[in-house]
This record gives C-alpha cells, sequence and structure tokens, in this order.
C-alpha cells in the first residue's frame, strides 16, 4: 500500500554524525553568465558538512551545515562564501505526524537567480530564511489529511539600482490523498499564497488547486500525475491558467532514472509572481560499487504571471546540462570529476548567453559515528 502511517513505537535512541570535506580545483568559462563573453577564470573550492541526526522510533530530528568557499584569483568579485543550514524534525503518533522545517542560506545572485530574474550577472550577495509546518492525521488505513504552512523571506544586499527587490512568500495548502488500490493513490490539494515586495509597497495573491495520482506500477517503476486550475493577482490586474505535474521514476539496484515535466507558479527577486514551464531528467548509473555516474539535464521558460508591463516579453529561459562521475578509491577517499553547461536566453532583449565550469575534486568522508541508548 503507498500509503504510510507515522509509528508511535518507541525504540533505542540513536544520533548519528557524518562529517564531509571536499576540496578541488576547477575552470570557469564566462561565470556571471554574460551575454558574448568567453573569459574563463580558474578556481580553488573548499566544501566542508556536518550532518547531525537524531531518531527514537517517536521523535527525529536532523540538522546539516554546509560552508562552500571559491576562490577566483584573476578575479576576487567571483569569490564564494556560501553558507547554509536546515534543521527538519518529526515527531510521530499512532495516526498523526508534525513535521518541521527552517533553512538560511547565504549565497549570490550567480546561484540565486539563474533561470528566475536573469539577473544573475549583479553578483549581489542573496539571503533566504525559510520555515514550513506540516500536520497529517490518518482518518483510516487508507485516508490522510494533512495540511502546511510556509514562510520565506528573501533579501538582497547592496542591490539598489540592479531590478532586484528583498521580499517575503507565505503560502498555506491543504492535503488529502486516498488509497484506491494497492497500487494507486488519489490526492487532492488547495494552496493560497501570497508575495509581499516591502520597498515597492506591492502584494500579489496566487491560489490553485489541483487533483493527482500515484501509481505503483512495479517495484521499480511509478509515475505521478496532477493538474488543476490556477489564478494570480496583483492590485492592477489578474490572470488564469493550468498548473500540471508529471513524473516517471525507476529504481534498480544499479541505476535510476527520473523525469519530470510541470508547471508552477513562484515568486522571484523582481518582486513578481512568474509561471514557470520546466522539464527534468536525472539518472545514476553505478558502473562497480566504487564508480559512478550521474547525468542532470533541464529546462526551463520563466514569464510574468500578471504582467507588470502589456506588451512587454519578460520569458526568460534557462538549459543546463551536468554530468560527473565519482570514483570511491578508499574507505573513506573519493575523487570526483564534474562538468556543467549552462545557457540563458531572454524575451525583452534579442541576445543569449552560454556558459560552462569543470572541476576535478578530493572528498574525505570519515565513518559514520553513531550513538545508541
Amino acid at each position: 500500500m503507498l500509503l504510510t502511517a507515522g509509528t508511535a513505537t518507541a525504540g533505542a535512541a540513536e544520533w548519528r554524525i557524518e562529517p564531509s570535506i571536499g576540496s578541488g580545483v576547477g575552470y570557469a568559462d564566462n561565470p556571471r553568465l554574460l551575454p558574448d563573453v568567453e573569459q574563463g577564470y580558474a578556481n580553488y573550492q573548499t566544501d566542508l558538512s556536518l550532518p547531525m541526526s537524531y531518531d527514537d522510533g517517536r521523535t527525529s530530528f536532523s540538522v546539516l551545515p554546509r560552508w562552500m568557499r571559491a576562490v577566483f584569483p584573476q578575479d576576487s568579485l567571483l569569490d564564494r562564501n556560501d553558507r547554509y543550514l536546515s534543521l527538519t524534525g518529526q515527531r510521530r503518533y499512532e495516526t498523526a505526524s508534525w513535521s518541521a522545517s527552517a533553512g538560511f542560506v547565504r549565497d549570490t545572485t550567480l546561484t540565486s537567480e539563474l533561470g528566475l530574474t536573469g539577473l544573475q550577472e549583479v553578483n549581489r550577495p542573496h539571503e533566504a530564511l525559510s520555515l514550513s509546518l506540516s500536520p497529517s492525521l490518518m482518518l483510516s488505513d487508507r485516508t490522510q489529511i494533512g495540511a502546511r504552512l510556509d514562510w520565506s523571506n528573501h533579501d538582497y544586499h547592496h542591490a539598489e539600482f540592479t531590478g532586484l527587490l528583498d521580499y517575503q512568500y507565505s503560502q498555506v495548502a491543504l492535503t488529502g490523498s486516498h488509497v484506491l488500490l494497492p497500487q494507486l493513490q488519489l490526492s487532492l490539494q488547495s494552496s493560497y499564497g501570497w508575495l509581499e515586495v516591502p520597498d515597492a509597497s506591492t502584494t500579489s495573491r496566487y491560489i490553485n488547486a489541483s487533483v493527482g495520482m500515484l501509481w505503483q506500477y512495479s517495484e521499480l517503476w511509478n509515475a505521478q500525475f496532477s493538474v488543476g486550475p490556477t489564478r494570480s493577482e496583483t492590485e492592477a490586474d489578474k490572470s488564469t491558467g493550468t498548473i500540471y505535474s508529471l513524473g516517471l521514476k525507476r529504481q534498480g539496484l544499479r541505476s535510476s532514472l527520473s523525469v519530470s515535466l510541470g508547471r508552477d507558479v513562484i515568486p522571484t527577486g523582481r518582486g513578481v509572481l512568474v509561471t514557470r514551464d520546466q522539464a527534468l531528467l536525472s539518472t545514476q548509473y553505478s558502473f562497480t560499487p566504487r564508480l559512478n555516474w550521474t547525468l542532470s539535464a533541464s529546462y526551463s521558460r520563466t514569464e510574468d504571471a500578471v504582467a507588470v508591463a502589456p506588451g512587454q516579453d519578460s520569458r526568460i529561459d534557462y538549459t543546463s546540462l551536468a554530468t560527473s562521475l565519482r570514483w570511491q578509491f578508499a574507505s573513506n577517499w573519493a575523487t570526483l570529476l564534474s562538468l556543467q553547461g549552462q545557457l540563458q536566453s531572454y524575451g525583452y532583449r534579442d541576445d543569449s548567453a552560454d556558459a560552462w565550469s569543470a572541476s576535478l575534486g578530493l572528498l574525505w568522508s570519515p565513518t559514520a559515528r553513531t550513538w545508541a541508548r
């Protein structure tokens, strides 16, 4: 059966810590993704993460701090000092559960704005804080209902006259699911969101409802589909449309494949809601237990959900292709070779930009430490 209830059985409590340290060298061509630019830069990278978790059968939580540093000797303005912190927790009862999460990100627009606003080249610091709370209740062994509350705040530092605006986005969602057959689950969802931009004194609103299904075709394959109407509005205008999601996954012993198509409505750093059409593909294959290959490809098109300037083409097309090869040459050591290409074009101006990068890194992952009581 696809639907599972939270267990209330308390077992031995287990703490787990699994640190990881990586360093490497790389080369990036046109890292600002500017049109008609082919200047390349060597760079040096360091990545440190320290995942920690606790689980006693009833209560679980995890903490994941991560720090990433990149140095570009030829242009210090490209240097990166990104910090990430995520916290998740869950409390499980016999027929109910509560989940909560919090996250903090400090990066730059070279990362946060790709494919969204097209303003990544301004290279300004970006900070985001997010909070989420999600209760769920099992009405029977086949039916479950739930709710979700999300809030996020995004700040762009020293971004005057760049077109980027600080914003807050909040969303409330109600969900329900029912197992119709052992391999087939139906779902309903409705959500309401609002985008606030203090500097522009504007508020945008968004509402949608969708119906979906999850089909577990076999032990290896599953498919999901959802579709529904949506409505976006500002003080000046409104628009209606359709959102959808279609996905196919295969999980084998040595390989995996995931393909998805979708359309959703999201906030961006321009202080407006945009409609995003997206196609994603990811696959991985293990040649041996120590040699693993991954490939990911994505395409997205965004445009204003409600036209800000009638007649202006706000479309942004973004394509990314990345591949990596990881070799675990010792129990705690691995090397990673990565390649990536990017292409971005704009509807409001007749040009496009492309970039590519390559890196070779060394990873050290000490044996995970666990404590049980």
